[in-house]
């Protein structure tokens, strides 16, 4: 008889925890979702042969729309014209993101493509370089605390966290870049260079919540990568940085929120040089859903 009430007790208890994980977050009603956008894009290369001096994307501005379907968010966008720096050629760009935020896992599928960067006004150089850089790849992470902790209620904007929570996050990631100098402006990469980085990467999330319907969440993840240089045959140790960023409102039918991502990947073209590509994109975004 003690037996069965002490595993009575048992059950009861396990019961009142999943009970109070479960209300840390919800799922909104409906399955669909349209975004609105506006995003700020921005890529930044540097390379140690030209002391002092970085070359920049010009084609800030983007105006776009999403498409949810459960746990899938895609986006697309054109770019808004004369938002660029008017001193320099546009760029051209693609920037493409396919995420599916399931309940234990974030998957990003990135493309993203520059061809046109300028040094910046405080230069030096006025010249203007014919460089194309390529990144492809994917991103994955498994969230520990999934029970309580949603990376989807923060970007993909169709669940609510209701209450604050953090969660360690563990994953792996596979880019292929290349970049390619077509004026010869670099002459380590006046012939295409391509590599592929990949290894495992950790890091944190966390989200806070303000009542019930605001929202601020950070994440930070260090990519432990191993780069391999395409037709050389060499190996690097090359870390990669993913910060993340999120700020946003939640209503029953719809939400907005105002959310910045980044990645820092670094290439080694012999033993001496480390060149860094930044990327960030900054976005306004409103989602309603059906």
């Amino acid at each position: 008889m003690k037996k069965k009430i002490l595993y009575g007790l048992f059950l009861l208890f396990l019961s009142s925890m999943l009970t109070a994980e479960d209300v840390f977050k919800e799922d909104f009603p409906g399955d669909f979702s349209l975004n609105f956008f506006l995003s700020y894009n921005f890529a930044r290369f540097s390379h140690d042969e030209i002391e002092d001096t970085a070359f920049y994307s010009n084609r800030p501005l983007d105006i776009g729309i999403g498409f949810g379907y459960k746990k899938l968010s895609l986006k697309l966008s054109i770019n808004i014209p004369f938002t660029h720096n008017l001193n320099f050629a546009k760029s051209e760009s693609i920037v493409g993101q396919l995420h599916y935020y399931g309940e234990k896992m974030h998957i990003e599928f990135s493309l993203k493509n520059y061809l046109g960067m300028h040094p910046s006004r405080n230069s030096s150089s006025s010249r203007e370089i014919d460089l194309q850089l390529l990144t492809a790849g994917v991103f994955s992470q498994y969230i520990f605390n999934h029970r309580a902790h949603s990376l989807r209620a923060a970007y993909s904007l169709n669940e609510r966290q209701k209450k604050s929570s953090g969660s360690f996050l563990v994953g792996g990631s596979v880019f292929y870049a290349s970049v390619l100098s077509q004026d010869a402006a670099i002459e380590t990469y006046s012939e295409r260079k391509q590599f592929i980085h990949f290894g495992p990467n950790a890091g944190y999330s966390y989200s806070w919540i303000f009542g019930k319907d605001f929202f601020l969440n950070a994440f930070f993840s260090l990519g432990l990568h191993t780069e391999l240089e395409l037709g050389s045959n060499t190996v690097y140790f090359s870390p990669a940085v993913f910060p993340s960023l999120s700020f946003g409102y939640h209503q029953e039918k719809w939400s907005v929120a105002l959310s910045a991502t980044s990645s820092l990947l670094l290439f080694r073209t012999d033993g001496d040089i480390h060149d860094m590509l930044l990327t960030c994109t900054a976005r306004l975004v409103f989602v309603k859903r059906f």
